[in-house]
């Protein structure tokens, strides 16, 4: 299971100034909103978090309702959040193809969604915004 902020503990517990810490989350928030992709994504944060799970689940892909039923946070309905997951579905950011199960349909990032997301939550200063 993936755990929000578990890289970003290692960070912390480096000794960085609590300064630092907010500016790094600012970099990040400023590097998914530079993006139209990522920013669609990243404009609900539980669209967001189920787009993490779908990629944490990898190439196989990540049947749509587990994607939905995984996530934890609550900022978004789960009829929103089934919206949302279509909105990226028709803007092609999200791959799908069936399940073993005649009525599954399992969702996966495209890759270069996939990218540009994982660059983006990598971003750890404002100079790493610039640098995408």
């Amino acid at each position: 299971m993936l755990h929000f902020g578990s890289s970003d503990d290692a960070f912390i517990a480096s000794g960085a100034p609590p300064e630092e810490v907010f500016r790094a989350k600012i970099a990040q928030i400023r590097a998914l909103s530079a993006d139209k992709n990522l920013s669609l994504a990243a404009s609900n944060l539980s669209a967001l978090e189920a787009c993490l799970l779908i990629a944490e689940a990898g190439n196989g892909g990540l049947p749509v309702y587990s994607a939905i039923r995984g996530v934890e946070s609550r900022f978004a309905s789960f009829s929103a959040l089934t919206r949302r997951l279509q909105a990226l579905r028709q803007a092609s950011l999200l791959a799908e193809r069936k399940g073993p199960k005649k009525s599954q349909t399992l969702l996966s990032l495209e890759p270069d969604f996939r990218a540009a997301l994982l660059a983006a939550l990598q971003t750890r200063s404002f100079s790493d915004v610039w640098r995408m």
